[in-house]
């Protein structure tokens, strides 16, 4: 049964009851949702559960650097779709979330090995390169191509660190990105 339900038959106590509960929850799931998993295993229970998969979802993609549409084209749906699942208006079908698991899992391990072989910055180390080079986050981001919301989840920790990522900041600061790294 639910608060609005609860308030119908005139149990005001027990939907305030429920209220609170959910405004206790409901933060704890959003930061949980924000620690994006690293394997497809961790992934899979989060998008089954609606309060979370939006946010999920969302951040994933933003991770990733993929559109709405090339999300939506990986999972054989339309952007809209995508938009709805982000939303909280709709569930993810399961065919769907298989083969965003697949995508995911393909993605993330090819990710993780370039990374390992690229000798992967920590995220304090980007945090102190950004912070010498006396740039914004979203000077930064500009600079690599990015978007703004993944360097401050790079540079927090809140998001892996791929090999596609360590390749912009090569590609913008060349050579001396070990070298301004070791100085940081």
């Amino acid at each position: 049964m639910n608060a609005a339900d609860m308030l119908q038959k005139g149990n005001i106590d027990g939907a305030g009851e429920l209220i609170e509960r959910a405004l206790t929850v409901e933060p704890r799931l959003r930061r949980e949702a924000r620690k994006l998993p690293k394997t497809a295993e961790e992934l899979a229970p989060l998008l089954r559960q609606k309060s979370a998969a939006g946010t999920v979802l969302r951040q994933l993609r933003h991770t990733l650097n993929l559109s709405q549409q090339e999300l939506g084209a990986i999972c054989g749906v339309s952007y809209s779709n995508v938009a709805n699942w982000e939303a909280g208006r709709h569930c993810i079908s399961t065919p769907a979330m298989q083969r965003l698991l697949e995508y995911y899992g393909t993605v993330a391990a090819r990710n993780i090995e370039q990374a390992e072989q690229a000798g992967v910055p920590t995220a304090e180390k980007l945090l102190a390169l950004r912070q010498k080079l006396g740039l914004t986050q979203s000077a930064m981001a500009e600079k690599l191509g990015l978007k703004e919301v993944l360097v401050r989840r790079l540079e927090t920790n809140n998001a892996p660190i791929f090999a596609p990522v360590v390749e912009a900041y090569r590609q913008q600061f060349g050579a001396d990105l070990d070298a301004l790294m070791a100085a940081a």
